[in-house]
């Protein structure tokens, strides 16, 4: 009973016990501390109870660490019954009750309410009451220490495994550890020890009639308690209520006499059968109260009204047999029929063989070879049975089965982990003598390295065998080899993978070359380096190919890394290039954005590596744009074009598939194409749509071959074919601009210059293939007239009525009108303008409408449904802003052409070009973001030559512009306009008030007979009109304040100065008045613009006008006519402006000639600004019917002319006017 080392201490520990010297007894699973006299034994114990550790704290113990108190210890632990304490106590009484009612107060760690010293309850379900001071003590330190056990301080935290540890130190421990934490589990334990020492108790149940009993009453010597049990909880107290002495009794449960037990050696199973049951026992026989399967007998117990416990079953076999012996050996002995039954241990022995195979047979025995592998010989557990011996616990197990068969490829491994087992089987041994082996190699099927040792065998010993690191030899044993190759890291039945291979042999180069035979003298291959290929998904496949020696083209060659392997010869290595990436070693698919920084980058660094390249990843000399096919379909274009190389040729449309797919490479039959070079730029602006089909190719319209030509130089087909002529004919076309019939100008009076009629073939051409484009001729070139001449060209083609739309700055409405009117006068202008416009009979019996930008953008909803042939926007350069209210409302326009005049060369502003370019052509430019990378940030910031040149192909189509010294000999000398303005709604107000003050007086004179006209007061009035026509600062002679008043003129003074120096042209401003002389300089000196001048107080005149004509950066003189109109020399200006009129053509045109004259190299343009509906516009009119007449008046000034007047026209010129006004 005791363990082997405790033995020759039995009888002193029996002595111990007699004399009652367990003290105290703690225990927790398997684990126990007992007080034996003044020493504290602890033993741990496994689950089938046997001792797996003990020690004590007295200093007796002996070098096998055993003493008397441990000895004592276990005997008191396993007692009569010789099962442990704490098998006894999981199925006892009090354990079950004690935990039920941890459960019913919810698992609560805190102890019960404290009513009085050595008295707890918890209030309707539990009390405790001490009766001794012994009791009072014990109850009082067990309650306040309960819940206080820590991990360093109790027992009950040593059989936890990790999970259940882990749980706690988290604050969630599981059901059952709270209870074996808490006060409960103490109180069991307790009451389990004092009726395991025949502590005399009794137990007693008390309840209503006719109910199952509520109440348990126990009581000991030192203490009493009283439990309120709940009814569900009786059908768990009752299987054990058979573990206790009390006042009711439990029938059918394992008591002797009820059961037999039967063992079927044959079958290997446990049959339990019931014996006859007294008459008093038979529940259907009782009256009483009947729940969950039991019958309940007041005063007398209960019945089962099935079988429970552990003989609900009627068989048991395997482990649930060794489980009943085990734990129940008492009542086993008891019951068993007809079969021996010992608690004395028996050892299992083993027989060793070995088959012809050399596979190990292994086989258990107990008293004779062969006993444990009869038919009826069986084991349960930790049980054996034997015919003839019956049931006995053993030891000595060490396999699992009674026949054990060691594979022969498993023997080295088994050898070297059971040596000590097999030291005790007698011929089987281990032995520590070497036999020397020489190492020797493989390499198997699946390609794994294998070390071996290999011994030279003695004839004349018996049988002998090589398990890799042991050798058998029959009769002896078991001896380890040594190899000759000491200190080598390779060990004999060592494997290496396939793919561990490369990496070993470069560690152990040098210890591998003393093996024999390991390397070859010489390698089969010739050369190796990289494959690169394309797969069918697009996916790269890189490998390290090997290009054989002749004589090796056929055998069975073995790859690892840079090792090439050949049976019989051995390892060699590869040539392969160390500078090849070390990730390429081994073959691998490039796929998905790996892609990109392969093709962008790595497939360079590789190239001088790589032995096969897929002709699709090569890349190209020369790849060229063939265009093979244009037919037309609809307003679109099918073409047939690819891409050919050197290697092949690819489709287009394949190529836009790949931009469409957002690929940066597309690899083709015509090589690897970058589609981030500029040339593919044209394919970037594409959609969808244009894909086409494959027999007809690419859908592209007339504006995607342009943008494509200015991208791509082209090839066209050779050959007299039908379909090669119509290629390069078409080509031809677009290139030359060439439309496909001669404009028709009848009805249009202006006679125009050669280099407006290629302006106006341009814009025929543009209107024929549905484009629309900037005509940018210098200010002075005729852009208003060219303009003209293609409406005129369109009303004479179209038969049906067309509308077209003229949409310029207010300053130039009148400009407009008077073109029309002397130019092309059968042409119906409606001018869209003022506060009381409408479009009342406008689409009837009108051609052109013409209004404003601001009117445009305040009626832009209502104009915006008018569909228009062509839109005409003069000085389209106001919209350049693509955040302005005014470019988006033009946005609405709704024009088969948009054709945008200009004389500012936009080209130099790329971001107002985009804007611009947005309004007549949208789909053209790229997007703001794309722009902004391709070209602004590179032209701009990057000087990068190239973009700008691309740029400026990428535009050509579509705009024209003629500089004057392009066109000089197409020039007449001189170029002579009257540009009327209108008044401002300020200027009209102060107009009307002067003229109403002074008119009715003047009237009054004149309309008395016989007095004389009053010219003096009609001049005076005159020249007050004329200086609000100017500019009302000037009548109030405030030029410091000029920028609170609104002026007409003004305005379009401003436009013609900013045009001038866009231009790169010089200008010459006259006017008679100094105040606005003043106000000119004022605001050239804010804008920044450098100028010179001469009044008639100026001193130095010659610096003033050599720095004029000399300094590029003086590009405006401003002078009184007076004094610079004779004998100066302007002639670095080309642009001379009268911003108000001498009535004297002589002197004007005497002051033009400052400019105009000998050393000009340009023609010179003359703007003489007119105010409309003023008595300016009147004497214009005036001048023009007296024609030469009054510049053949000599020497005369305002004044003369006035007094020249008649009667009737300066009754004219008082006449009251209407204004136009916007609104």
């Amino acid at each position: 009973m005791l363990p082997k080392h405790l033995k020759i201490y039995r009888d002193d520990a029996q002595k111990l016990l007699e004399r009652d010297a367990v003290q105290d007894c703690e225990f927790s699973g398997g684990t126990y501390q007992i007080q034996v006299g003044e020493a504290w034994a602890f033993l741990q114990m496994n689950s089938q109870g046997k001792l797996i550790d003990g020690f004590c704290s007295c200093d007796e113990q002996d070098d096998n660490q055993g003493c008397v108190h441990q000895a004592a210890a276990y005997l008191y632990v396993l007692g009569e019954l010789e099962i442990p304490l704490h098998f006894r106590f999981e199925r006892s009484f009090w354990n079950f009750l004690c935990f039920i009612f941890s459960g019913i107060v919810d698992d609560d760690l805190t102890p019960p309410k404290n009513l009085e010293e050595g008295h707890y309850i918890y209030e309707k379900i539990f009390e405790v009451k001490g009766t001794t001071k012994k009791g009072k003590e014990w109850i009082k330190e067990s309650i306040e220490k309960s819940g206080q056990a820590t991990e360093d301080t109790s027992i009950k935290f040593s059989n936890l495994p990790q999970e259940e540890l882990a749980l706690w130190r988290e604050g969630n421990p599981s059901k059952e550890l709270k209870y074996e934490l808490s006060f409960w589990s103490d109180l069991a334990k307790k009451l389990f020890l004092l009726q395991s020492t025949d502590h005399p108790y009794t137990i007693q149940f008390q309840g209503p009639k006719n109910k199952l009993p509520d109440k348990i009453e126990v009581k000991f010597d030192d203490f009493q308690l009283t439990f309120t049990l709940p009814e569900v909880f009786w059908p768990l107290i009752l299987p054990t209520l058979g573990t206790v002495e009390s006042s009711l009794k439990v029938y059918g449960l394992e008591e002797e006499g009820e059961v037999e037990l039967y063992f079927d050696s044959v079958k290997g199973l446990m049959e339990i059968r019931a014996k006859e049951v007294e008459p008093e026992k038979v529940a259907s026989e009782k009256e009483g109260i009947t729940f969950d399967g039991w019958l309940y007998v007041p005063g007398d117990g209960f019945y089962p009204r099935s079988k429970t416990g552990l003989f609900s079953e009627s068989v048991l076999t395997g482990n649930r047999v060794g489980e009943l012996l085990t734990r129940y050996f008492p009542t086993v002995r008891s019951l068993l029929v007809g079969e021996k039954l010992t608690r004395k241990k028996v050892t299992i022995s083993y027989t060793l063989s070995f088959d012809k195979k050399w596979n190990l047979r292994i086989s258990a025995y107990v008293f004779k070879p062969g006993d444990l592998s009869q038919p009826e010989a069986h084991i349960f557990g930790d049980w054996l049975y034997l015919s003839e011996q019956g049931f006995m616990p053993y030891k000595g197990k060490e396999f699992y089965s009674v026949d054990t068969v060691i594979d022969y490829s498993d023997m080295n491994n088994f050898v070297s982990k059971s040596r000590s087992w097999l030291s005790s089987q007698k011929g089987f041994e281990t032995h520590q003598a070497n036999i020397e082996a020489q190492l020797v190699y493989s390499v198997d099927e699946s390609n794994c390295l294998r070390f071996s040792s290999r011994v030279a065998f003695d004839e004349e010993v018996g049988s002998q065998m090589d398990f890799g690191q042991w050798i058998y030899i029959e009769d002896e044993g078991f001896y380890q080899k040594s190899t000759g190759q000491l200190g080598l890291p390779v060990k004999p039945e060592q494997t290496i993978k396939p793919n561990e291979i490369p990496l070993f042999i470069r560690m152990n180069l040098d210890e591998l070359a003393l093996i024999s035979g390991f390397f070859g003298k010489k390698c089969p291959v010739e050369k190796s380096g990289l494959s690169v290929q394309v797969y069918d998904d697009g996916n790269i496949f890189i490998d390290i190919i090997h290009v054989r020696r002749p004589e090796y083209e056929n055998a069975e060659l073995k790859f690892f890394d840079e090792y090439v392997y050949f049976p019989g010869e051995g390892f060699s290595k590869l040539p392969i290039d160390p500078r090849i990436p070390e990730h390429y070693h081994i073959p691998c698919e490039i796929q998905g954005e790996k892609k990109l920084a392969f093709l962008s980058y790595e497939l360079d660094q590789i190239a001088p590596f790589i032995i096969d390249l897929d002709p699709r990843l090569k890349k190209l000399e020369e790849l060229q744009l063939v265009i093979q096919k244009i037919d037309d379909q609809d307003d679109s274009l099918n073409v047939k074009l690819c891409y050919r190389s050197e290697l092949g040729e690819v489709d287009g449309r394949d190529v836009l598939a790949a931009v469409l797919a957002k690929e940066r490479f597309v690899c083709t039959h015509a090589g690897l194409i970058d589609l981030k070079q500029d040339r593919f730029g044209w394919l970037y602006q594409l959609d969808k749509k244009a894909l086409g089909t494959a027999r007809k190719g690419l859908l592209l319209k007339t504006l995607d071959i342009l943008r494509l030509m200015a991208f791509e130089k082209v090839e066209v087909p050779a050959g007299k074919s039908v379909r090669a002529e119509n290629v390069r004919e078409r080509l031809k076309s677009l290139t030359e601009f060439t439309p496909p019939s001669e404009p028709i100008l009848e009805g249009f009076q202006a006679e125009l210059r050669p280099y407006q009629e290629v302006g106006l073939k341009w814009l025929w051409f543009l209107y024929h293939q549905r484009l629309s484009g900037l005509l940018c001729d210098d200010m002075g070139l005729g852009k208003t007239l060219q303009s003209m001449a293609l409406i005129a060209s369109i009303m004479n083609t179209k038969r049906r009525h067309r509308h077209f739309l003229i949409v310029c700055p207010t300053s130039v409405i009148y400009h407009w009108q008077d073109k029309f009117h002397k130019f092309f006068p059968k042409c119906k202008v409606f001018t869209f303008y003022g506060s009381q416009r409408s479009l009342a009979g406008f689409r009837e019996e009108y051609d052109v409408l013409l209004t404003s930008y601001g009117i445009w953008r305040r009626e832009k909803d209502l104009l915006g449904q008018i569909p228009f042939e062509v839109a005409i926007l003069d000085e389209i350069q106001v919209a350049k802003n693509y955040r302005s209210k005014l470019h988006g409302a033009l946005a609405t326009i709704q024009a088969r052409m948009l054709v945008g005049l200009t004389g500012t060369p936009i080209e130099n502003y790329l971001r107002e070009l985009k804007s611009i370019f947005d309004i007549v052509l949208p789909s053209y430019m790229p997007g703001a973001t794309d722009f902004r990378d391709f070209f602004t940030l590179p032209i701009e910031k990057q000087q990068n030559k190239k973009r700008r040149q691309l740029l400026s192909r990428f535009i050509h189509p579509f705009i024209l512009r003629r500089k004057k010294e392009d066109v000089l000999l197409d020039l007449p000398d001189k170029i002579e306009e009257i540009t009327y303005v209108p008044l401002l709604p300020q200027q009209q107000e102060l107009y009307k008030e002067t003229l109403e003050q002074s008119r009715a007086s003047i009237l009054r004179e004149m309309s008395t007979e016989g007095h004389p006209v009053p010219y003096l007061h009609v001049f005076a009035l005159l020249a007050r009109l004329k200086q609000i026509c100017d500019h009302p600062a000037v009548y109030h002679q405030n030029a410091e304040e000029y920028e609170k008043f609104q002026s007409g003129k003004w305005e379009r003074f401003t436009e013609i100065i900013d045009e001038v120096r866009d231009s790169g042209q010089k200008v010459v401003v006259f006017s008679q008045y100094l105040t606005q002389l003043d106000i000119i300089e004022n605001y050239l000196r804010k804008a920044g613009i450098e100028f010179a001048g001469i009044r008639g107080a100026t001193v130095r005149r010659g610096e003033e006008i050599k720095r004029f004509q000399e300094d590029p950066k003086c590009a405006v003189f401003v002078a009184s006519l007076q004094a610079a109109g004779l004998g100066i020399d302007l002639t670095a200006a080309s642009v001379v402006i009268h911003y108000d009129r001498w009535w004297n053509a002589a002197r004007e045109n005497q002051a033009t000639d400052r400019v105009h004259r000998i050393g000009q190299e340009r023609g010179v343009q003359v703007f003489k600004l007119v105010t409309r509906g003023t008595f300016e516009e009147k004497i214009h009119q005036m001048i023009l019917r007296k024609g030469r007449l009054m510049e053949e008046v000599v020497g005369v000034d305002d004044q003369t002319l006035i007094k020249s007047l008649s009667k009737e026209n300066i009754l004219e010129l008082l006449e009251d006017v209407e204004f136009s006004r916007e609104d």
